[in-house]
């Protein structure tokens, strides 16, 4: 089944595969569909090299793994700790 996706639309990079001079993007669609992508076009007689798609992996390190849970149960603490007082 072939999908067409309007430019700027992001995609979930989950895999990268070499076929001979082809590189193909695997990413993930709708309703956890995979999909595959060609990144380049590979150069041919007058025509240059071309770059399909940009993909880029997002990371997320330990650290800011830690930060992110200390600051969610800090907001839990907060929250359950807060009381309105009357003056």
């Amino acid at each position: 089944m072939l999908t067409t996706v309007n430019a700027g639309t992001l995609l979930l990079l989950t895999d990268l595969a070499d076929q001979e001079i082809v590189t193909w993007n695997k990413v993930l669609i709708v309703h956890q569909t995979d999909a595959w992508v060609r990144r380049i076009v590979p150069a041919k007689l007058g025509f240059p090299e071309k770059r399909v798609t940009v993909t880029e992996r997002f990371y997320v390190s330990m650290w800011e793994l830690v930060a992110m849970f200390s600051g969610l149960m800090g907001f839990i603490w907060g929250m359950l700790s807060f009381r309105v007082r009357p003056i």
